[in-house]
């Protein structure tokens, strides 16, 4: 819905992403709910946004685990038309991608050191999600 009202990148885009975000967070850290959130770091998304994210976790006693999935640039471009990321919402017109890799818009700021880093260059995107899930029931 998010889309449909509000250009990517826009204020009103911005400032309601920010706080679904930040809604979804607190109460399922209230109610000690854990989940799995992705994102790509980019230049729409306040680097402040992950502190505060952080914080209102922490406040509840909860904790976040940062997990960074990497990958070159031609895995990317092989992937980002893979419809099963249209269901989460996620990018998946190749020219687009581009587009904004040029114009610099994933290079953004820097997060958190990750609790885990995968190659996903090297690794199938199932094992990843694989590894994921089951650090889900050790944490």
């Amino acid at each position: 819905m998010l889309y449909v009202l509000f250009q990517f990148g826009s204020t009103g885009f911005k400032t309601l992403r920010e706080s679904i975000w930040f809604n979804i967070f607190e109460v399922s850290a209230k109610e000690k709910k854990s989940f799995i959130f992705t994102f790509c770091p980019e230049n729409t998304v306040d680097p402040k946004m992950i502190t505060r994210l952080e914080s209102v976790v922490e406040k509840h006693d909860g904790k976040i685990f940062f997990i960074e999935l990497t990958a070159d640039y031609a895995t990317l471009a092989e992937r980002i038309d893979n419809q099963e990321r249209a269901k989460f919402g996620k990018l998946t017109d190749l020219p687009l991608f581009k587009e904004l890799t040029d114009q610099g818009v994933f290079t953004s700021f820097d997060m958190p050191k990750p609790f885990l880093t995968i190659d996903a260059t090297h690794t199938p995107i199932e094992n990843a999600s694989k590894i994921i899930d089951a650090l889900k029931s050790y944490l």
